[in-house]
């Protein structure tokens, strides 16, 4: 329906072109004769103006004018058109002559100008009519339910943000700019300068603002520490300009990311070496419909592979992924196979049938309190899963093999951790005896994840608390999906094998400190307008994570990432060590031969509190 929306809206505006080149070439004679009578020239006009608008046609499809969002014209489409069009203009001039001279030489001046005028004048009437639609809405009776905004940032980007509220994209009415120079007075866009940032309370205050935008590639981090205090004392929300939109109408006014929060930029990784990795190979994901594996899956797309195999046990998240990509990627073959990484025989056929050179292994059971409870579901996915896909990629010659590892490996205190860490281990003894380089990749909590706690916090403020915080001192490491994705495939391209890739995350977080900086965020005022309340540690939670064992070598292979090198068992403890994790499933074992059995492989793991495991959990 879209697709077809799309293609009749090009043909209309196809049509008013043609109309547009015969009006022009018809008033270019009328024009350079001083006179309407035009008959001795007729047959001429015709042929001219049909050949001129097959030429346009052509030039405007190749160019993208017909794909082109007129309400969002810019500059950028306006020359575009202009370039075309005198391009157009050129070659039928030529023809004229090729032709035998049938218009006057002037005839083809006026015929471009007029053309080019009547074209975008009719495709910059989009925008016009949404200015002025706008702009009657801003200044009409509805003002007083808009919300009033105000710019902080006197750039490129705080133009932008005004221009997306006058044009609609956003639901407010700027009332003034911040800028980080004094220009108290001056106008940016018609709107009022009213100070710099040590004034953004007062200004906010006299403006009744109810929103604030930042609207600068400059802020810092205490920028932003100040921004979100005036903010919470003032009640008034902050939100951020997106320079990265699509024509298509994304909102550009977004939420403050989480990562902002953090005070840290994103890790930005060697792309030409992954594309080197990647280009023109088969590729498997385990977990590729989950959080991590899906937004794999989306950034291996970018690398023009030759196939991608999604593998996850839940259907509908793989499918809607495959279904995003082929839109996407419209040429690149995406194959979905539903399955578990427990079931060999299912593992085996997907290997046999794709042989893939690439395994990123991302299927495992992740959620700590979760596995606290159900042990044995974590022996069977992160350990025996693991053993079979890593088994099976040896098999079949597999090049590389990642495996998704976790700092909750590092001196465990809970079965997922434990678990995790066995993981580890058991690609290190593959790494031992195949010609496949095997490596894992370890990285703290993941900010959007389906477990992360920002959208519980989120949706905690919007039905209006408590925020429900575990412990005021518990500190973890944080990274967004696309970075944790980056790392986990610039680990691909760095391994040799046997090595574990950590990224450099800088300082640890307070979960207490995130909660407030979320808080007021949103306008709000910590422990006044939302209460933040302190639940205990949940069952195998410790108060922080740590990113290596004491006794692990670290080399610098890399600005932001880190390789250890740590010791392994050899091949026949693993497989000998796997038919006790067997045995036991099989055995239903209880938790505390379960619990011994991990620190067999796993001395360093210390359960947190035993007593815990069966309590109720805390969301």
């Amino acid at each position: 329906m879209e697709k077809s929306r799309y293609i009749t809206r090009g043909l209309f505006i196809a049509v008013i072109d043609v109309i547009a080149v015969f009006i022009a070439v018809t008033l270019g004679v009328i024009l350079r004769l001083n006179s309407f009578d035009i008959s001795e020239y007729a047959a001429g006009i015709i042929l001219t103006a049909t050949i001129y608008s097959a030429i346009l046609l052509i030039a405007y499809l190749i160019t993208g004018l017909y794909r082109s969002l007129w309400k969002f014209a810019s500059v950028e489409e306006l020359l575009t058109l202009i370039m075309a069009s005198l391009v157009t203009i050129i070659i039928v001039f030529i023809l004229n002559f090729v032709l035998g001279r049938r218009l006057p030489n002037s005839t083809f001046a006026i015929a471009f100008l007029v053309q080019g005028a009547l074209s975008g004048g009719f495709r910059f009437s989009y925008r016009v009519a949404r200015v002025i639609k706008n702009t009657m809405h801003h200044t009409g009776y509805q003002t007083e339910n808009l919300s009033r905004v105000v710019v902080i940032g006197g750039s490129y980007e705080a133009v932008a943000t005004i221009k997306s509220y006058r044009e609609g994209n956003n639901q407010g009415q700027v009332v003034a700019v911040i800028d980080r120079y004094n220009q108290r007075g001056s106008l940016l866009n018609g709107i009022p300068i009213m100070g710099t940032l040590t004034d953004l309370e007062t200004v906010i205050k006299e403006t009744r603002a109810s929103e604030a935008v930042i609207a600068s590639e400059y802020f810092t981090e205490n920028d932003v520490s100040y921004t979100l205090d005036v903010c919470s004392r003032t009640k008034c929300r902050l939100r951020k300009y997106n320079s990265v939109g699509e024509l298509g109408g994304r909102n550009h006014i977004v939420d403050i990311d989480p990562l902002d929060l953090l005070g840290r930029p994103q890790v930005v990784l060697d792309v030409f070496r992954i594309h080197e990795f990647l280009k023109g190979q088969t590729i498997l994901v385990t977990g590729g419909g989950g959080s991590i594996g899906s937004e794999l899956v989306k950034q291996v797309a970018a690398f023009e592979p030759k196939r991608i195999i999604i593998l996850d046990i839940y259907e509908n998240c793989a499918y809607l992924t495959k279904i995003e990509l082929n839109d996407k990627y419209p040429n690149l073959p995406i194959d979905v196979e539903i399955g578990s990484v427990r079931d060999e025989k299912r593992v085996d056929g997907i290997f046999n049938k794709y042989r893939p050179s690439i395994v990123f292994h991302a299927a495992a059971h992740k959620h700590v309190p979760l596995m606290e409870k159900s042990p044995a579901e974590a022996l069977k996915n992160n350990i025996i899963g693991t053993y079979t896909v890593a088994r099976y990629a040896a098999r079949y010659n597999t090049a590389k093999f990642v495996l998704v590892s976790t700092d909750k490996a590092v001196n465990p205190t809970n079965i997922m951790g434990a678990s995790k860490r066995v993981a580890e281990l058991i690609i290190s003894a593959f790494d031992k005896i195949n010609g496949t380089d095997y490596s894992a990749v370890r990285f703290g909590n993941v900010l959007g994840s389906s477990g992360s706690v920002v959208p519980i916090f989120k949706q905690q403020i919007m039905s209006g608390g408590p925020i429900k915080v575990t412990h005021p001192d518990i500190k973890r490491f944080f990274m967004t999906i696309p970075e944790a994705c980056q790392l986990v495939i610039q680990a691909g391209a760095m391994a040799k094998g046997g090595e574990i890739f950590i990224l450099d995350m800088q300082k640890p977080v307070k979960i207490k400190d995130l909660a407030e900086s979320m808080i007021m965020m949103y306008g709000m005022i910590p422990g006044v307008d939302i209460e933040i309340k302190y639940t205990g540690l949940r069952p195998g939670e410790k108060l922080y994570e740590e990113l290596m064992l004491d006794d692990e070598a670290m080399e610098t292979d890399h600005e932001k990432i880190f390789v250890a090198k740590t010791a392994a068992h050899d091949m026949e403890y693993i497989e000998g060590y796997m038919k006790e994790i067997q045995s036991a499933i099989d055995d239903s074992a209880d938790l505390d031969t379960i619990i011994k059995l991990l620190q067999k492989a796993v001395p360093e793991f210390i359960p947190a509190d035993i007593k815990r495991i069966n309590r109720d959990l805390f969301i």
